[in-house]
C-alpha cells in the first residue's frame, strides 16, 4: 500500500552504538567466532542479555544471530541481521546499505507463530555445523534448545527484529534510507505487532 511505501522509520528506533575500532567492513565471526567483525561486535555487546546466543550465519539463515530468552510467560526470541559496510566506506547516508539487510529482516517474520519450526531448524543447523567443526552455539547448549522446542507448544513464542548496520551514520541518515527502513518497520508491525530496532554507527 501506498501508506507502506511513505512510512518511514521513526528515529526513535535508530540505536547509536560506538563501533570503536571494529573493522566494520568485515561481517562474519565465522566458525572460529571472530569478534573482531560486525556479527562478533554484535554479540559482544549483547550476550549479557540472553540465556542462549545462536549464530545462524549462512545460506538459509533465520538471522545472523538469533538470542533466547524464557521468561514466565513467553519464550523470547530477537533476530539481528547484521550487514557490514563496504570496503573502504565509511559510516555514511547510502540507500544501497540499506536494501539486503531490510530484506532479510522482512522475510524473518514468516518464523511468527512458527516457534516449533524455528527450533527444529536451529537444532538441525546446529547437528550440521557440528559435523563441520562448526559450533553454532556462543552461549548455551542444545540440550536448552531442545527444551524450548519442546516448550513451544504450550508457551508463546515473541519474535523480536533487530537490524544492525553501522553504515548508516546517526549524524547523516538519509530520508531515502529512512523509508527503505521504514517500509521494512511498517510491515513488521502490521505482520507480527512487533517493532523493529535499527542499530547504526553513533558518527
Amino acid at each position: 500500500s501506498k501508506a507502506l511505501q511513505n512510512s518511514k522509520l521513526p528515529i526513535s528506533k535508530l540505536v547509536q552504538w560506538d563501533w570503536g575500532t571494529t573493522p566494520i567492513n568485515v561481517e562474519s565471526m565465522g566458525p572460529s567466532a571472530d569478534l573482531a567483525t560486525v556479527q562478533g561486535f554484535t554479540y559482544s555487546t549483547i550476550k549479557q542479555e540472553y540465556s542462549i546466543v545462536f549464530n545462524d550465519d549462512g545460506a538459509g539463515e533465520v538471522a545472523d544471530l538469533v538470542c533466547i530468552n524464557e521468561s514466565k510467560n513467553a519464550i523470547e526470541v530477537d533476530l539481528y541481521h547484521c550487514k557490514y559496510c563496504s570496503s573502504n566506506a565509511q559510516p555514511g547516508a547510502r540507500v544501497a546499505d540499506t536494501y539486503e539487510v531490510s530484506g532479510q529482516a522482512s522475510r524473518s517474520v514468516k518464523w511468527n507463530n512458527n516457534g516449533g519450526a524455528l527450533f527444529e531448524r536451529l537444532l538441525q543447523r546446529y547437528q550440521d555445523g557440528l559435523a563441520i567443526g562448526f559450533d553454532r552455539l556462543l552461549k548455551g547448549s542444545s540440550r536448552e534448545l531442545d527444551l524450548l522446542r519442546n516448550k513451544c507448544r504450550d508457551k508463546r513464542v515473541v519474535l523480536r527484529f533487530h537490524i544492525v548496520q553501522p553504515a548508516i551514520a546517526f549524524s547523516k541518515v538519509s530520508e531515502e534510507q529512512l523509508r527503505v527502513l521504514g517500509s521494512s518497520y511498517a510491515f513488521i508491525k502490521a505482520t507480527t505487532g512487533q517493532e523493529l530496532r535499527v542499530v547504526v554507527s553513533k558518527k
